[in-house]
């Protein structure tokens, strides 16, 4: 997942040398093995696909007016939120009166080392409203 503006020049980029290098090898398809060519084609061809996937994963949340998911992926939650309210890392951190290396942990680790009180603070600073029922299990 793509987490913030920076990350989404970098992949972008990474699509145009995926691009060119896929031009160049195709160019070059008389001096290799079939079988081998055919394979190097497909992978950079997928790589490619994933990498747009991802972009066009990291547009549509940035232009989202509502996100609904499940307690199970609260972590997409925070940083999908983040995005879509056009928050930097920085100015979240900001908000929350942290530095913002430790925003940019959280969504490195997709925030597995943050306290429950931490994550109501992340979620008033992002505006969060989480509403739902609790189901018990026997």
């Amino acid at each position: 997942m793509i987490l913030n503006q920076r990350q989404l020049k970098i992949t972008q980029a990474q699509i145009r040398r995926l691009g060119k290098t896929l031009a160049l090898s195709k160019e070059k398809k008389a001096a290799m093995d079939e079988r081998i060519f055919n394979a190097m084609i497909a992978g950079i061809e997928s790589q490619i696909g994933e990498l747009k996937s991802q972009v066009q994963e990291y547009e549509k949340i940035r232009k989202a007016k509502a996100l609904s998911y499940s307690l199970d992926t609260l972590q997409d939650i925070l940083i999908q939120t983040r995005v879509a309210k056009g928050l930097t890392q920085k100015q979240l951190a900001d908000i929350l009166k942290i530095d913002a290396r430790q925003i940019q942990r959280y969504e490195k680790t997709n925030y597995s080392s943050v306290s429950f009180e931490r994550v109501i603070d992340i979620c008033k600073a992002l505006g969060i409203s989480i509403k739902g029922r609790i189901a018990l299990r026997s």
